[in-house]
């Protein structure tokens, strides 16, 4: 039988090894200790709210981790506090006991709302016994894709089936490849109107920008000023980890991208994703042009794809423009659940979510 208690700064490295144990990955532990004392809220003298629960066995080994991630969110003039689920992994032998981290975390008190964007089949199916719906954004499970380096990406294809020793088809297929996708799926847009500057740091232009996110009533956004940038992207924009564009006009900033690079080492393939994308207004010249931004870098780069999953209806259109291709996740990745009086009924329509891997930990 396993002890549950909550997660420590000192248990750093017993839940690494649970997590790598169970297929996740491993982040830094600056990067992890960073996550839980520098969030704003806690900063704010919300300390008490718990970093996540771990399962420890009779050894006191940790067997089994639910983390648990505190985020300020807007809609319609109100503020609400999110726990987002982080990190869910528990080893085989006690599986049994695994329902009792998710007990903790939708007890919380402080919730008005609960997240979790990286659902596996399994554990969407744990969290509806717990409540929790399927955002409304039907496109959420087809990420869109754009093919930005053809003979790396075929490399890559050929590996995952196995077909590592014929690499030498990858420069053929990939010129075979990069045909069809110019008759077909690339529009020829270019970032050419001077709008779009790379960021090199999160300015006082994004706390004017979060405000303006903050006068919209129609949608959850979750709080995006300096603070919260710079916990969520801060040192990683530095190690250039995550970049991105803005986009001005007569010096005021309508709008930005943030792409994170997110390689399969396995498969060879060098790939971004972009995690998340804000306009002062819906604006489709905007987004065309961020996104033409970040796809001509992704070539400079020897990038070989280039990911976008999520994102209101409205951006999704937008960047349907610059011609990607899409395929389908095995599962619907992203689940919630609504506390707050009046909350729920507000998050069951559509136009009312702009979800995107900003949300949830996908980007932490």
């Amino acid at each position: 039988m396993a002890t549950l208690r909550e997660v420590t700064l000192d248990d750093y490295e017993n839940v690494m090894a649970v997590l790598l144990r169970n297929g996740l990955s491993r982040r830094p532990q600056e990067d992890w200790a960073r996550m839980i004392s520098e969030n704003p809220l806690r900063s704010e003298g919300r300390k008490a709210i718990p970093a996540g629960w771990v399962l420890a066995a009779d050894s006191g080994q940790v067997v089994g981790h639910l983390g648990n991630i505190p985020v300020a969110y807007r809609l319609a003039g109100k503020s609400y506090t999110a726990m987002v689920a982080s990190s869910w992994a528990v080893d085989p032998g006690f599986r049994n006991q695994s329902l009792f981290l998710l007990t903790q975390y939708f007890g919380q008190r402080e919730a008005d709302l609960f997240i979790n964007t990286t659902a596996t089949a399994e554990a969407g199916r744990v969290f509806a016994a717990f409540g929790a719906k399927q955002i409304p954004l039907a496109h959420y499970d087809r990420p869109l894709f754009w093919i930005t380096h053809h003979a790396g990406f075929v490399a890559s294809v050929l590996r995952s089936r196995g077909l590592g020793a014929v690499d030498f088809l990858k420069f053929p297929l990939g010129l075979a490849t990069a045909l069809v996708d110019g008759v077909r799926h690339w529009s020829g847009v270019r970032s050419g109107s001077g709008i779009c500057q790379a960021i090199e740091a999160f300015d006082a232009r994004f706390d004017g920008l979060g405000q303006a996110f903050g006068e919209r009533s129609d949608r959850l956004l979750a709080f995006r000023n300096c603070q919260w940038l710079n916990w969520h992207f801060g040192d990683r924009l530095r190690r250039e980890e995550v970049w991105g564009f803005t986009a001005s006009k007569e010096s005021r900033l309508e709008g930005y991208v943030l792409v994170q690079r997110r390689d399969s080492k396995l498969l060879g393939l060098r790939r971004a994703q972009i995690v998340d994308l804000q306009l002062r207004c819906d604006d489709e010249r905007v987004v065309m042009e961020l996104g033409a931004a970040v796809i001509q870098r992704c070539r400079q780069d020897r990038i070989h794809l280039l990911e976008a999953s999520g994102f209101s209806v409205s951006k999704r259109r937008s960047l349907e423009l610059l011609r990607p291709w899409q395929r389908r996740w095995p599962a619907f990745p992203a689940c919630y659940k609504a506390k707050a009086p009046g909350l729920a009924a507000a998050l069951e329509k559509q136009e009312a979510w702009d979800c995107c891997q900003f949300d949830g930990d996908a980007s932490l």
